[in-house]
């Protein structure tokens, strides 16, 4: 069956309006065309193993929460969520003016649901104005032991396992995609509470 997607993406920027996503499952032929000079595409995939339906996510469908608070408060657009039939992906964007994000520190990578689950994660990040910077945290048990990875306009993070949160530079607006996948299709971490209590800051 052939599905036709027409006037998909409307906003002129990641900090402007909220995305528009398609869904393509596997064995599935499809063409994109620029209907403007300019085009920006994201694509995300992640293993699947059973065929389902293309949909198409519209602005207004995606829901928004402000979560945290003072200089740890973002937006938080949930894309593709558990309500959404994939085989696994969970995609949505966050973003916020120069301060902590992805905090308390937390992790998603062992099976132990429903309190983890083993998730890789993906990071793509735009900031604006471009001279900005932020700075990826990520650690094992100790954040002593932290690697820490500078993160510019269009860098990529791709989050294996351990606890991690991201801080950007104070006047900057700092976006990231970020996309997971499960079975589960659900989002369940835990946090780092040697130094934080999440409740503060959901």
């Amino acid at each position: 069956k052939k599905s036709v997607y027409e006037e998909v993406g409307q906003r002129d920027s990641v900090f402007n309006g909220k995305a528009t996503a398609v869904y393509i499952p596997i064995k599935t032929y499809y063409k994109i065309s620029a209907m403007s000079e300019r085009l920006e595409i994201v694509q995300i995939s992640a293993y699947a193993n059973d065929k389902m339906q293309a949909f198409v996510v519209k602005p207004d469908e995606i829901v928004s929460e402000v979560r945290g608070n003072e200089i740890w408060k973002r937006r938080v657009d949930s894309i593709v969520d558990s309500k959404k039939m994939t085989n696994g992906l969970i995609i949505g964007e966050t973003v916020h003016l120069g301060g902590w994000s992805g905090y308390p520190p937390h992790k998603h990578d062992i099976d132990n649901y429903p309190w983890e689950l083993a998730q890789s994660e993906v990071y793509f990040i735009k900031i604006e104005p471009t001279s900005g910077f932020g700075i990826f945290v990520n650690y094992k048990e100790e954040v002593s032991t932290a690697e820490l990875t500078i993160l510019q306009d269009e860098s990529q993070v791709f989050v294996k396992n351990g606890y991690h949160c991201v801080v950007s530079s104070p006047g900057c607006q700092f976006y990231y995609l970020w996309a997971l996948a499960h079975k589960e299709r659900e989002v369940v971490y835990s946090v780092d509470k040697k130094y934080i209590d999440e409740e503060q800051y959901e």
